[in-house]
């Protein structure tokens, strides 16, 4: 991933004292926000602040969140950049560091992250992901993917706020990708984004096939539209319209880490491709 740069220099929380507003942003999530928001209270380097961004919940979320003596912050209108640029400006640390209310976090998650960051010039660090459910065969598989890789998916990063209010935060016109927008916003400003993988996170990965592949879709469409509002290339992707299904051939070599990972991944790419093709579609009926 161009940009990413693993950090080498982080010291385990020694001599850390910064100040850090942990952001997580819920929608009807009444079954995840108390053990997300457990987790980050038992944090072995405490932050700051935790806020609750309710974006338009028809549930118990905010309630469970008050009842958990945590900040909880009313975004009525649904959006996912909406909501995370919400909790910015409600954030008042240096340091602002997002998680998905259907995540929690290892004890020390915090201390790695803050510590990477504070301790070098990155703009931003992200950290590990694995799976909360790895019972089960699909969140089992997307573990595989997803575990020991950078990403800047905002289910675990923290961004120096200085760097986020300079780029104006996240585009709220984009249903999905915003947070993969805003770093390469971030990247194409001169900045870098770093990688802890000792820094970790549990997510409840998507328990289904359909699931999944209706995330790659969409995820596919907003990238998709995102590159366009950024000018960032879009060629191998368009191409990966034209072959999706022979991307199986590519994926072979993965076979070794599980038999149906080859399946997945070309049914992740297809899905993708069909993202893609529709938000390809999408941007250019509105220009």
């Amino acid at each position: 991933m161009a940009g990413i740069k693993r950090d080498q220099g982080a010291k385990m929380g020694e001599g850390l004292s910064v100040g850090s507003s942990v952001v997580i942003v819920a929608r009807n999530s009444e079954s995840t926000i108390g053990n997300c928001i457990k987790s980050i209270k038992r944090q072995s380097y405490p932050a700051s602040e935790i806020l609750v961004v309710d974006n338009g919940s028809t549930d118990s979320t905010a309630y469970i969140a008050a009842k958990n003596a945590v900040r909880v912050v009313r975004e009525p209108i649904p959006g996912r950049g909406r909501a995370r640029n919400r909790g910015l400006r409600a954030s008042k640390e240096d340091f602002v560091v997002y998680i998905d209310s259907d995540a929690f976090a290892d004890r020390d998650w915090l201390k790695y992250l803050l510590s990477a960051c504070a301790n070098s010039n990155f703009a931003g660090v992200s950290g590990n992901v694995y799976a909360a459910n790895p019972s089960r065969l699909i969140p089992r598989l997307i573990d595989i993917i997803m575990r020991d890789k950078s990403h800047y998916a905002t289910l675990n990063i923290v961004y120096r706020r200085k760097v986020l209010t300079k780029l104006a935060g996240f585009d709220e016109r984009l249903g999905n990708a915003e947070d993969v927008e805003l770093a390469w916003r971030i990247l194409r400003s001169g900045h870098n984004i770093g990688y802890e993988p000792r820094s970790i996170v549990y997510h409840f990965h998507r328990g289904s096939l359909t699931e999944f592949l209706r995330q790659q879709y969409d995820f596919g469409k907003w990238s998709m539209i995102a590159r366009k509002l950024t000018g960032m290339p879009t060629g191998r992707q368009e191409i990966l319209m034209l072959v999706a299904p022979l991307t199986f051939f590519k994926h072979l070599k993965e076979i070794h880490k599980h038999p149906m990972l080859p399946i997945l991944l070309t049914l992740s790419s297809i899905a993708y491709a069909g993202g893609v093709s529709k938000g390809l579609a999408s941007w250019r009926n509105t220009r």
